[in-house]
């Protein structure tokens, strides 16, 4: 839910996340916004299957030094789900090596764009978007065209 929801309603969100995924999923339920399900089942599971394939266990944990910590951190997540839904077809095309290369370069702890954006008060909406923004932008520039 918190990928549809990021994915269909960031602009909503204003620094409570499970309080805004509460909001978001009762009006999904009760119809308050629309939802189209089969599109976004499908969107879905294409955007998860390139994840997989190309960045494995790595995909939304931390990375120092070129190496993965920990399990699963969702400002990680955040950023490199909404960052690279828009290079997706990009991404598919990239050998998981490179893939896991750029992965590093974007949200490992020595950029510091990425870094300053993650730790204590993370949930702000002014990080979560430069979070967003700098996973973007080093997969756009690094990402063949």
């Amino acid at each position: 839910m918190r990928f549809l929801a990021l994915k269909l309603s960031i602009d909503t969100y204003k620094g409570s996340i499970s309080d805004w995924l509460d909001k978001y999923s009762e009006a999904v339920v009760k119809n308050q916004v629309a939802f189209d399900f089969q599109s976004e089942e499908g969107q879905f599971q294409y955007a998860f299957a390139v994840f997989a394939e190309k960045f494995g266990a790595e995909a939304f944990v931390k990375h120092k030094n070129s190496r993965t910590l920990g399990g699963l951190a969702p400002a990680y997540f955040d950023a490199v789900t909404m960052g690279l839904l828009p290079l997706l077809p990009r991404l598919a095309s990239t050998s998981p090596e490179r893939a896991k290369e750029v992965l590093n370069l974007a949200v490992g702890h020595e950029n510091a764009a990425f870094k300053e954006n993650v730790g204590p008060g993370a949930n702000a909406v002014p990080r979560l978007k430069k979070r967003i923004a700098e996973v973007y932008r080093v997969f756009d520039l690094e990402l063949d065209k």
